[in-house]
């Protein structure tokens, strides 16, 4: 009976989010929701399928959107209770199977709506024909110096230069060689990239609750079928999909005793997205502190091969201090509005967090570094970052999933996911254009 409720549940969920994401094709004229979309795209995806519109006022668009995604995250929470009592081994390899069956399906579906949420992934194809047809460095030279590029009208924020490392940055140039010039292909080949670094996530959820010597299932349903997970990665194709089963990965290795291993992939996460670099300094922090003896040595031999992945990952690309300009432009609020920025409070604040968290794990090396990444990632953009928006919070959401039935677990998870479901109702919220 629970693996048909998970299959059931599961199945609905997502059909609630392909009509979410579908309802994108009859905001009301005049306005935009609150965190942006790309009106071309249902205009642009009617070869592969015709996004139906209804006409509407924006109050009735609001309140449609907004059941819409309620009743995803209500469902979630459902399936959630329903994975939870489960101990017995065959009805748990017989729930996870539906549950990944179900949610490969539903990745699939969100995969083929149009993409209507983010125009960010066109960005991700110029800057890899920058490297694949021009010659040019993303780091160097912004989406807008292909002015000839019939993508350029499709990406968001063209003036931008790389925010992101080279290890994303090579993944997007192997999809522009495979698929080449077409927005449909370009589109369905990022998403189903997040897609699979999405289904990554969930596999290593499972692998992390096992070595811990957890019961899997529940975390495993937790993340599968978590509305913000499959619309930012299946359904907007974000770079945290690829960046989140790197940090896990260098997780599962750090669990495994292989420090080096874990670093390593760890500065690879952060060379997508700089926000996994608040991991790696914690398992750093807590690896040198654990030694009685001999820290030095563990520091330098860490500290070697992180920098040891960070040369081999930038070097090609290396262009002095100017490398992380845009990213920090980014971090200033420099970009969009340059008076977003932080009170002394909410900075003396986040220190204090920081230093707290640095302190917690360097003094307690039992303590599981993922939740407190995660909460202090949380509190960093609550804080300080001046976007709130929802694929920010994938990563600390991700960061405690495997540790539900832990304490920093339960304390760090419903944060995470909160500020995610508060982030994504904005997207029901019109504005009018700015």
């Amino acid at each position: 009976m629970p693996a048909i409720a998970v299959g059931v549940g599961g199945t609905l969920l997502g059909a609630l989010l392909v009509a979410w994401m579908g309802l994108f094709a009859s905001v009301p004229a005049g306005w935009t929701p609150a965190h942006g979309w790309a009106p071309h795209a249902v205009a642009f995806w009617a070869p592969l399928w015709v996004v139906p519109s209804w006409s509407m006022s924006p109050q009735a668009f609001q309140t449609i959107a907004l059941a819409l995604l309620l009743g995803a995250w209500l469902l979630w929470a459902l399936l959630f209770v329903v994975a939870g009592p489960v101990a017995d081994e065959r009805a748990t390899a017989r729930i996870a199977v539906t549950a990944a069956v179900v949610a490969a399906v539903v990745h699939l579906a969100l995969v083929l709506t149009p993409p209507v949420l983010s125009q960010d992934l066109y960005r991700y194809a110029l800057f890899g024909k920058m490297m694949t047809v021009h010659g040019l460095n993303p780091f160097d030279t912004p989406a807008s110096a292909l002015a000839s590029d019939p993508l350029l009208q499709l990406a968001s924020w063209p003036a931008q230069k790389s925010l992101y490392g080279p290890t994303f940055l090579w993944l997007a140039a192997a999809v522009v060689t495979v698929l080449g010039d077409d927005p449909i292909a370009l589109a369905i080949g990022f998403r189903t990239l997040a897609a699979i670094g999405n289904l990554l996530t969930a596999w290593l959820i499972w692998l992390l609750v096992r070595q811990d010597g957890g019961r899997p299932l529940r975390p495993l349903v937790l993340w599968l079928f978590s509305p913000l997970a499959l619309v930012e990665t299946a359904g907007a194709g974000h770079t945290e999909a690829v960046m989140i089963p790197l940090a896990l990965g260098a997780l599962l290795a750090a669990r495994r005793g292989r420090m080096a291993a874990a670093i390593a992939l760890g500065v690879a996460a952060a060379a997508v997205k700089p926000l996994a670099g608040v991991l790696v300094a914690l398992m750093f922090v807590q690896t040198v502190f654990a030694q009685r003896g001999a820290r030095l040595v563990t520091a330098a031999r860490l500290a070697g091969a992180g920098l040891g992945t960070f040369a081999a990952l930038y070097l090609p690309f290396w262009t002095g201090p100017g490398t992380f300009s845009e990213a920090l432009l980014h971090l200033r609020g420099a970009v969009g509005d340059p008076d977003a920025g932080p009170g002394p409070g909410a900075v003396a604040l986040f220190l204090a967090l920081i230093a707290a968290g640095i302190v917690a794990c360097a003094r307690l090396p039992g303590l599981p570094v993922g939740p407190v990444a995660a909460l202090l990632i949380d509190a960093f953009i609550v804080l300080i970052f001046p976007y709130k928006l929802p694929w920010y919070f994938l990563t600390g959401a991700a960061f405690t999933a495997p540790w539900l039935r832990t304490r920093m677990g339960r304390f760090a998870t419903p944060p995470a996911f909160l500020f995610g479901l508060l982030a994504m109702a904005l997207y029901c919220w019109l504005v009018p254009p700015s």
